[in-house]
This record gives structure tokens, sequence and C-alpha cells, in this order.
């Protein structure tokens, strides 16, 4: 039992880690995209 316990708890922090890597992906493409369309306007 505990052994799946912690196979859980594992999951559980890589779907963490990959929803928070995908707001940081957001904001950095926020970022790089921004300067850039204001440029062009």
């Amino acid at each position: 039992m505990k052994a799946e316990q912690s196979k859980e708890d594992e999951e559980a922090r890589r779907s963490e880690m990959q929803s928070e890597l995908k707001a940081v992906q957001k904001e950095y493409l926020k970022a790089i995209r921004g300067p850039k369309q204001k440029k062009n306007q």
C-alpha cells in the first residue's frame, strides 16, 4: 500500500510540475510577444 501511495504522490507531483511549466511558458511567450507586437503597431 505504501508503494502505491508514493506512486500516486509522484504522479501528482509530476502533473503539478507540468501545469507550472505550462504557466511559465505562457508568461514567457507573453513577455516575448508583447514587446514585438507593440513595436509592430
